[in-house]
Parts: structure tokens; C-alpha cells; sequence
């Protein structure tokens, strides 16, 4: 079809064939392997024991923080009871709610007439 002088020169090698290609294959890397636990030595791996009391001495260095509650920083809401901190919310949850189910009414996404 083609004459071998139109192919370019990376093709043309790789055509050809390689020096030394009657030799044997190199044999596959051999996996690599990873240690388990059980090849650990005991000596090496600290025991469950240690750890703990190492874990006991960090806790009782530090002495405990107790922070203060978070307030918010808005006015009003820090003068409100928690009761009626509930009541603004709720008021608030019901107030997105009926907003929401008048858009989707006014969207014609629902409708409650046949």
C-alpha cells in the first residue's frame, strides 16, 4: 500500500525490530512484601497498657477547661427566656413554612383543587 519512506521515524523503529529481542524476557518484578502484625516484634510494638497509662498522664496534666455557654451577640434575642427563645423560633419555622407552601401554590407546583 504504503511505501515504508512515508512513515515517521518513531513508527519506523518500532516496526523494525530490537536489537537483542531474541533474548529471553526479563522475569516480572516480584510483590512486594508488606509486614503484618504478626511479623512485629513484641519488643517494638508498645502494649495496649502503655498506651493507656500514656493516654492517663496527657489527661491528668492538663488541667480541665470549662468554657461559658456561647452567647449571641444580638441584643434582644439575650434578653429573651429560653421559653420564649422557643416561641421565636417556632413562630419563624411556621412563618417559612406557610411562605413556602403559598409559593408553590402561586407556582402551580401544588394544587388542592381538582
Amino acid at each position: 500500500m504504503s511505501s515504508d519512506n512515508n512513515l515517521p521515524d518513531w513508527l519506523q523503529q518500532l516496526r523494525d525490530p530490537q536489537p537483542g529481542a531474541d533474548a529471553q524476557p526479563a522475569p516480572p518484578p516480584q510483590p512486594v512484601q508488606w509486614e503484618t502484625e504478626s511479623q512485629v516484634e513484641p519488643e517494638t510494638a508498645p502494649s495496649r497498657a502503655d498506651e493507656l497509662d500514656a493516654l492517663r498522664e496527657i489527661a491528668s496534666a492538663e488541667p480541665l477547661r470549662v468554657e461559658e455557654p456561647r452567647r449571641l451577640n444580638i441584643p434582644i434575642v439575650n434578653q429573651l427566656t429560653p421559653f420564649q427563645r422557643f416561641v421565636l423560633a417556632l413562630m419563624l419555622f411556621l412563618n417559612v413554612s406557610v411562605l413556602g407552601c403559598l409559593f408553590l401554590m402561586v407556582t402551580e407546583k401544588i394544587s388542592f383543587v381538582r
